[in-house]
């Protein structure tokens, strides 16, 4: 005869089993249809733009009014009009996160022009198209866009001298002036590469 207590340390196996499967098995449904409702940003920003908009200014569908105008702002030449004051142009510059910068720079459509004001010399964002001491910008105005609506990205390592050199851009006439908040920290850790020698 089997041993009562073998017997019941099956069953209890057996019941866990069970129970792991279907906490598993939900799991995997609930993912599933949190994809299928919030597809990539990129993916559902680049299928509303391939959808003739009445209203270009108006949230698509798959979009909130705030999501809507939060991506837009990520591509300042496309729809200005639309952006109001939430345009950096107002004697301010706009904090962006490392995701919302990957989005810019992927944006084929974008001029922004990236620049690293970090200093000493560090590890750059591939496509950085200037490397500018934070404290000598204003110096420098031959080695930025000439256009002052022109979109300028600046960043350092954690954020705090692009932070100043955001603030100087914008005295001197820039308005569309973005700040990496976090810096090639941020980048990194939100799976971005950097390279040693970009120049």
């Amino acid at each position: 005869m089997e041993d009562p207590a073998k017997k019941k340390l099956l069953s209890n196996t057996l019941l866990l089993v069970a129970g792991l499967l279907v906490l598993w098995a939900m799991g995997s449904a609930l993912i599933a249809r949190q994809e299928a409702q919030s597809p990539d940003a990129n993916e559902k920003y680049h299928r509303a733009l391939g959808d003739e908009l009445p209203d270009t200014c108006r949230a698509p569908e798959g979009y909130t009014d705030r999501e809507w105008r939060e991506h837009m702002r990520l591509h300042p030449g496309q729809y200005p009009e639309c952006l109001g004051d939430e345009t950096p142009g107002k004697g301010a510059y706009l904090d962006i996160s490392a995701d919302e910068l990957a989005v810019m720079l992927a944006d084929t459509n974008s001029d922004v022009t990236l620049v690293d004001v970090h200093t000493p010399e560090q590890a750059h964002i591939p496509g950085t198209d200037a490397f500018i001491p934070y404290e000598t910008i204003a110096d420098r105005k031959d080695a930025l866009p000439e256009n002052l609506e022109t979109p300028i990205v600046v960043y350092c390592r954690s954020g705090s001298m692009s932070t100043t050199a955001a603030e100087t851009l914008i005295s001197l006439g820039y308005r569309n002036v973005y700040n990496l908040e976090g810096g090639t920290n941020a980048w990194k850790a939100n799976g971005g590469e950097v390279i040693t020698d970009a120049r």
